[in-house]
């Protein structure tokens, strides 16, 4: 006969998962979860209204779009916010099962409580997927509609109410956007007094350089546009002019005035190939930009710099790692809040915020190490969070 021992053993690899005891679990979790999410994204709307609210003051703007633009404004403001709720969550939670004896019940019964909480760690995952969906889509989104709110009806004299007819002045002049770009490869320097991405620009000026930085040959058309077909842009109304260096000492060949460039006589002139979108990344902040067109910027090399190779590149392994701070954060939260008989969870929430801010304040030293060349970028935007994770986890497993 089996002794007791092998029974016990075959009954215990046999047991099934703990479905409803899991279920119970997330409901502790998403319920603090909901309304500490909820209380972030009102005080981030407040701070938004109160930071912003006097700009609209005198100004024709309709009422929707003034909505739009304070909800635009949460995004930036919340990212931080997935975290701390979290771990407030979880934190609460593990009071709530301790001051029940639902924990020690827990272990009376030989259950595993990470095995238990399965549902907790798939939904901290989720929100590690909405980060990152949040900043990678939605918060680029928000930034372009306030930048646009600002520009064309915050800054735009036209939009203001005049003080004394309460009437509105009409616009005199328009909005340029003047825009400056180099590409290396081609050694060309392109100048824009009127860029848009899709759409012909104004004012196009491209100067093509030598090895030592001289002009060969200067481009000015009056306006331009891209043709993704031919993967060229076409320009009108263009003066070229040419440079040459005998002896070391400059020479202009005459300028050669044109209706268009180029056309079916001078297709092997076909050297203005930049990509509208990539001068549009070209020309906005590095931090500003999504994973997308870090990882193009890095791929096309469209830096100035050869040290920006570095500064992208950990750019996108940061951007990566980052949103599994959430995780994190329910991790420790969790092993730190764990209470056995009268321990109060108040220190253990108190260590596992200190523990999160350390580990907060190390991604940011790293990230400065590795935009200034320091570190590896791989490594120095991905190595406090990865380490984190791992000390999160073995701390569960140790304290279960």
């Amino acid at each position: 006969m089996p002794s007791v021992k092998g029974n016990i053993m075959q009954r215990t690899s046999t047991r099934q998962f703990p479905q409803k005891l899991a279920w119970h679990l997330l409901r502790e979790f998403a319920l603090p979860l909901v309304g500490s999410i909820a209380a972030f994204v009102v005080i981030c709307l407040l701070l938004a209204v109160f930071d912003d609210l006097p700009d609209f003051n005198g100004v024709d703007i309709p009422a929707s779009m003034t909505l739009k633009y304070f909800l635009a404004r949460v995004p930036e403001n919340l990212l931080m916010a997935f975290p701390i709720s979290a771990m407030l969550a979880v934190s609460f939670m593990n009071m709530v099962l301790g001051k029940n004896n639902e924990l020690t019940a827990i272990r009376s019964a030989g259950l595993s409580l990470m095995h238990t909480a399965t549902y907790v760690w798939l939904v901290a995952l989720l929100l590690c997927c909405s980060i990152f969906a949040l900043s990678e889509f939605i918060q680029p989104a928000c930034i372009r509609y306030v930048g646009m709110v600002k520009t064309d009806y915050l800054d735009n004299p036209a939009r203001q109410k005049s003080s004394k007819t309460n009437a509105h002045r009409k616009s005199t002049k328009p909005t340029l956007n003047q825009l400056a770009y180099y590409t290396p490869k081609m050694k060309q320097e392109w100048f824009f007094a009127d860029f848009k991405a899709d759409a012909p620009c104004n004012g196009i000026s491209v100067c093509t350089q030598d090895d030592r930085g001289r002009p060969l040959k200067i481009l000015s058309a009056a306006e331009g546009e891209y043709s993704k077909d031919a993967g060229q842009w076409f320009f009108k109304k263009v003066s070229i002019t040419e440079y040459d260096y005998k002896d070391n000492l400059p020479s202009t060949k005459p300028a050669l005035f044109l209706d268009e460039f180029p056309n079916a006589e001078n297709l092997a002139n076909r050297i203005y190939r930049e990509n509208p979108r990539d001068i549009a990344i070209q020309s906005r902040p590095l931090e500003e930009l999504p994973l997308k067109d870090l990882l193009r910027m890095r791929r096309k090399k469209i830096f100035t710099d050869s040290r920006n190779a570095n500064l992208v590149g950990t750019l996108a392994a940061y951007r990566l790692a980052s949103p599994l701070a959430t995780l994190i954060a329910t991790l420790l939260g969790f092993a730190l809040t764990l209470t056995k008989g009268r321990t109060t969870p108040v220190k253990g929430f108190v260590t596992a915020v200190g523990l999160f801010v350390a580990y907060y304040l190390v991604a940011q030293i790293f990230l400065v190490l590795g935009k200034n060349n320091h570190l590896w970028w791989l490594l120095a935007g991905t190595l406090p969070t990865l380490a984190m994770l791992a000390f999160a986890v073995h701390l569960n497993l140790k304290r279960q």
